[in-house]
This record gives C-alpha cells, structure tokens and sequence, in this order.
C-alpha cells in the first residue's frame, strides 16, 4: 500500500443510495480532532470509525412574528472546529419553510441569517456571533426525520 502524505484529511462516508456521516472515529497513532485526523510523516495510524444514517430536519424562519423568505439556514455543529462535514444549509422558502438534509447525530445549533450568503459561515469565528441566538437542536439516531416545533428568528447580518 502506497504511503499517505503527512497531513489533515478530514474522513467522509461517500457512495451508495443512502448516504452514511462519520460519527465516531479515535486512532492509534495520529491526532483526532473532531472528524479529522492529523497524520504525522512516517506514520502507521490504526483507525476505527462509525458510522451511522443522517436525518432530514424541516422547520420555519420568522422575522418580526411573520414567515421569512430569503433566509441563509445554518446547521452549526457543536465544536465547529474540525466538524466542517457536518455543516447543513438551506434557504427559506417563500413561505418561509427550509429542509436539511441527511443530518448525522449529535448536538447542534440552529441559525437563520438574513442577507447571510456571503458569509464565511464555516469559519468558527465568524458563525460564532450567529451560534450565540440560535437554537439548539439534538439530532437522535432513532429518528428518520425531525420537525422543528418553534419558528427560528432570523438574525440580521
């Protein structure tokens, strides 16, 4: 087997009708820091992941009490940091509806963001602001879907 350059990588499930996220991962050998491991030169890394089916999460953005159109949806994982895979977006509807899809378990934070899409919304630092007045929602394994029950407030830029 051909020797993996020192590094990031970031370790992703790809392939197949239903789609699978990396839930687990530890090693033997390298660095883990959320999903992604730092492989050091000349390494012999152990690694074990798991793996399990993402969800769909449907919900409604408000500003001002009224359906908000337009709004950039952010899933925002907990420790943003080296989770970049598990990021979902979305853009409210018309009537102010989003879907997010194929969400993997664990622990989140809900934004809407108006005028957002020229954010770097995957940095840490920049999202942080957003994560502050968001809404924290948990993502199960034993569910196929969730609806969020409460409207999300759309922030402004």
């Amino acid at each position: 087997m051909d020797e993996i350059p020192a590094g990031d990588y970031e370790l992703r499930s790809l392939g197949g009708a239903k789609r699978y996220s990396v839930v687990g991962l530890s090693a033997e050998g390298a660095d883990v820091k959320g999903f992604t491991i730092s492989l050091p030169a000349g390494a012999s890394a152990n690694v074990k992941l798991t793996l399990a089916a993402g969800i769909d999460i449907q919900g409604l953005t408000k500003k001002a009490g009224k359906p908000s159109a337009g709004a950039m949806v952010v899933l925002v994982p907990k420790g943003p940091e080296g989770n970049a895979n598990r990021f979902r977006r979305d853009q409210s509807d018309l009537d102010g509806t989003f879907s997010l899809h194929n969400v993997p378990p664990g622990l989140y934070t809900l934004v809407a963001i108006e005028k957002g899409w020229d954010l770097d919304w995957s940095r840490p630092e920049v999202i942080a602001q957003y994560v502050k007045h968001g809404r924290p929602v948990a993502v199960s394994q034993s569910s196929k879907s969730m609806q969020v029950n409460e409207a999300i407030e759309v922030q402004p830029k």
